[in-house]
């Protein structure tokens, strides 16, 4: 019984409490503690690559090792909402890119190469000046691909 009586004691001055706070505050803390978890989620992106991808990136370009570049591109790739062959996509790409990379990206033309498949070409350029072309193109699935690097 003691602590029942306990409890209810606090919960009846935890009431008288909220209700002498002016409703605007409510409001802004409401607001606030909203837009902070809100926040806190952007952060948890997982379209957020660690720092070495774009040290990965980077250095392939520099070194001309289209391995490395094909690496780091399929994981930037497969960060993508979608890995549809879409415009869309290739501009998510590149922007996601050059958010994260010291390395500049730009979307060279899209669906420009008339191959077979056709392809889409996007430039690379390093912090050091060196500039790639990167070919992307799609698979059976119409799934966005690395073709190739070039000058």
């Amino acid at each position: 019984m003691v602590l029942n009586d306990c409890f209810w004691g606090k919960a009846t001055a935890f009431r008288i409490e909220l209700s002498e706070m002016e409703i605007s505050s409510v409001k802004r803390i409401v607001v606030f503690t909203t837009a902070m978890l809100w926040l806190g989620a952007c952060n948890k992106s997982t379209n957020q690559l660690p720092y070495d991808h774009c040290e990965q990136l980077e250095a392939g370009v520099v070194s001309n090792n289209e391995n490395l570049v094909r690496k780091t591109v399929n994981e930037f790739i497969a960060q993508l909402g979608s890995i549809k062959y879409t415009e869309q996509n290739i501009i998510a790409l590149v922007a996601a890119i050059e958010s994260n990379c010291t390395t500049e990206a730009s979307l060279d033309c899209f669906d420009c190469i008339k191959t077979f498949p056709s392809a889409t070409e996007i430039n690379l350029k390093t912090s050091a000046g060196v500039i790639k072309k990167v070919d992307l193109s799609y698979d059976n699935s119409n799934n966005i691909v690395f073709r190739a690097m070039h000058e």
